[in-house]
């Protein structure tokens, strides 16, 4: 009789674990696919959008407060121009980039500074270029790698730390990267897709980091390193602040709470790309849509511009949009509705929020 109590003691104890073993190997495998079926993810109807917009007031680094419109860019010819608004023209400057080298990538890292990456044939090398009044700009490297590449991107989480996507064949790395300390670290390992969309972007505050690779969107937490979710057929995204983003499908445009996993569905949007935000008198979104470009107020909820047969680049500020049309490539100042023409076609243009 004792036994078979215990013959069935460890029948019972076989069958939990086996449960168990099935219930992790299910959770491990479903939190590594990418995610289509929104509706078991939506919160119940609700504000979300505006909620993130007056959250996102404080979550973006001091020096992103001052009142400018600066725009640093790089013509076909390789020189660099900079313009600090519509009003005051543009000024050339030395180039960080030699005629044999090619510049992969800009962002901002201060008010007026700005760190790129640029190689020459499979070493690449990240700088920091900053504008200095009358004088010529400070330029410095601090990082070099000779690591084969065929593509790529980098997002500043500060002045010493970054993330990094570089993928050589169908093999991709993202990797963090501390160079004040010599340390490198692998994120995860992501198939790569030659001539794939991509878009690596760190939050405001450096505690996630995602990437839209191939309408693929993958989020990291930074701190932990770990992958904490991925979400298919993405088209366009932008952080609101450091805890939410704003991403579009063929479908709809939606606000994902990247804390909670839960997401609300905004208006149907037709064609939406090149999301930005800049959380400035209550958040400002402006986008391309179909042929227009469109400027959203979060606090009102309403488009408040547009301008049709454009395309939109990035936010330069809260009032102010680069836009490119058939014969334009300048400032559109959106809430007085005038518009300045003074960067070359098919130029590589930085701003502020163009990071996000």
């Amino acid at each position: 009789m004792e036994s078979q109590r215990q013959q069935k003691g460890a029948v019972v104890i076989i069958l939990i674990l086996i449960i168990v073993i099935v219930g992790v190997g299910y959770l491990i495998i479903s939190s590594s696919l990418p995610r289509k079926d929104k509706d078991s993810r939506l919160t119940s109807p609700g504000n979300l959008l505006e909620t993130a917009c007056q959250k996102a007031t404080g979550d973006y680094p001091e020096w992103t407060n001052i009142d400018s419109d600066l725009v640093i860019w790089q013509t076909l010819d390789k020189s660099f121009k900079y313009r600090n608004s519509p009003e005051e023209p543009s000024v050339g400057i030395d180039s960080p980039v030699s005629n044999s080298e090619t510049l992969i990538d800009m962002d901002f890292v201060g008010a007026n500074e700005i760190s790129y990456v640029k190689n020459q044939g499979n070493k690449w090398q990240i700088g920091f270029y900053k504008l200095n009044g009358m004088n010529p700009p400070d330029n410095s490297l601090v990082y070099e790698n000779s690591e084969p590449f065929a593509f790529i991107d980098i997002s500043p989480i500060n002045k010493s730390e970054f993330i990094v996507f570089l993928a050589n064949g169908n093999n991709g790395h993202l990797k963090y990267l501390d160079i004040n300390n010599s340390k490198e670290e692998d994120l995860s390992k992501l198939p790569f897709v030659n001539n794939g969309k991509s878009k690596l972007a760190v939050s405001p505050k450096g505690t996630y980091v995602y990437l839209l690779h191939n309408k693929t969107l993958t989020l990291f937490d930074i701190n932990s390193k770990k992958q904490i979710d991925k979400i298919g057929s993405v088209e366009s995204i932008v952080w609101l602040g450091d805890s939410y983003l704003l991403y579009a499908n063929q479908e709809a445009t939606f606000v994902y709470d990247v804390k909670t996993k839960k997401e609300n569905q905004l208006d149907k949007m037709d064609s939406i790309s090149d999301l930005s935000f800049n959380p400035k008198d209550g958040g400002v979104l402006a986008y391309t849509q179909g042929s227009s470009v469109q400027v959203r107020s979060c606090a009102i909820s309403k488009i408040i511009s547009s301008k049709e047969n454009a395309r939109f680049r990035t936010l330069a500020s809260d009032k102010t949009v680069i836009m490119e049309k058939e014969d334009f490539f300048g400032f559109w100042r959106f809430k007085n509705d005038w518009t300045v023409t003074f960067i070359e076609k098919d130029s590589n243009v930085v701003t502020v929020w163009q990071r996000y």
